[in-house]
């Protein structure tokens, strides 16, 4: 039910101009005494970010996470559901339903529904009215595995500024990605060729030169699951609240203490970091800590928020976490 004057749901819907909302969670399943601190995050210990720029390696540890270029073109004319390019030969290059559709120029992503002639296909409804336009480009992908056919790689670039790219999957085998990234913050897996499939084995994005990885979609989630974000160039933001949870682990009395700390002017790699808020959790079984923030709390570009468990009081320790942040213009 919409609340008739949700300020934060008008940002959600893109109602308030300058503003928009970033939701992150994560998880770090298996936090033993002797490691803490680690980060919530999918790989364990702490994230290491790039040292500057990279190009990042995408590769996953199952050949089954494997996709294919079929075709590339021009949409010519379109409707929401309706894709048509006059050049094209949909037909004669084996489209088939259920492959994805990728506009490069918008970065909206569809699949196939119906292959209807040699320059038509219908697709599924895209999200805005304005997500496919005319001249834009487009790619269309078909799995070669039961897995993902497609990474969706979200992050800052070289003048950190909000990126991203769709890396076409292959395999245990690298992919580079097109552009350099100081951050990369989110990943999804896409285009697999059955609804109940997701990526099926670790896909991990890796800086090269470095060699660390900056995010990882561990098998079967689809997503990353990383508490860790930073605040692109031009914007500040305000923390609305965070959470955390220590999971169910068959011990009894286990506690975590949770942390969210600050890394300013994170692209130069230095400064420090700030311990911007602290937590603790107890549990006999599952255990939430909540909290939200009046005023909000406020970070400057360029700025990392990391979600971190300072310690824990049992090995193998199941931490999730999450927190909320508003974007605005500066």
């Amino acid at each position: 039910m919409f609340l008739e004057n949700d300020f934060l749901l008008d940002i959600a819907r893109g109602k308030v101009p300058g503003m928009s909302c970033v939701g992150k969670f994560g998880r770090n399943p298996d936090i033993n005494i002797n490691d803490a601190p680690e980060d919530v995050w999918d790989v364990g210990g702490l994230w290491v970010p790039p040292t500057s720029a990279r190009i990042h390696a995408v590769a996953s540890t199952s050949t089954q996470d494997k996709g294919s270029l079929v075709t590339t073109g021009f949409i010519s004319s379109l409707s929401r559901t309706e894709l048509h390019d006059s050049d094209a030969t949909f037909i004669s290059d084996g489209i088939s339903v259920g492959d994805s559709i990728l506009n490069d120029t918008t970065k909206e992503h569809s699949i196939v529904l119906e292959v209807v002639s040699e320059s038509q296909i219908i697709m599924h409804p895209t999200r805005h009215n304005k997500s496919f336009q005319v001249g834009d480009t487009y790619r269309i992908i078909t799995p070669l595995g039961t897995g993902a056919s497609i990474i969706h790689v979200m992050g800052l670039g070289e003048t950190m500024h909000s990126q991203d790219e769709w890396v076409i999957t292959d395999g245990t085998t690298s992919v580079a990605t097109t552009s350099p990234y100081w951050r990369v913050f989110r990943s999804h897996a896409d285009g697999a060729a059955d609804r109940n499939n997701s990526n099926v084995g670790d896909v991990s994005v890796t800086a090269l030169v470095d060699g660390t990885v900056t995010a990882q979609i561990n098998a079967g989630n689809g997503q990353t699951l990383m508490a860790i974000y930073t605040v692109p160039a031009g914007k500040r933001a305000y923390m609305v609240n965070t959470s955390g949870h220590v999971n169910r682990i068959g011990g009894s009395g286990t506690f975590a203490d949770l942390t969210i700390r600050e890394y300013p002017f994170a692209q130069y790699g230095f400064s420090g970091n700030r311990l911007q808020h602290y937590g603790s959790l107890a549990t006999d079984g599952s255990s939430t800590y909540e909290k939200n923030f009046k005023p909000y709390k406020e970070f400057e570009a360029y700025t990392d928020i990391v979600m971190r468990v300072a310690s824990v009081s049992h090995n193998n320790t199941d931490v999730s976490g999450d927190f909320s942040l508003i974007l605005v213009d500066h």
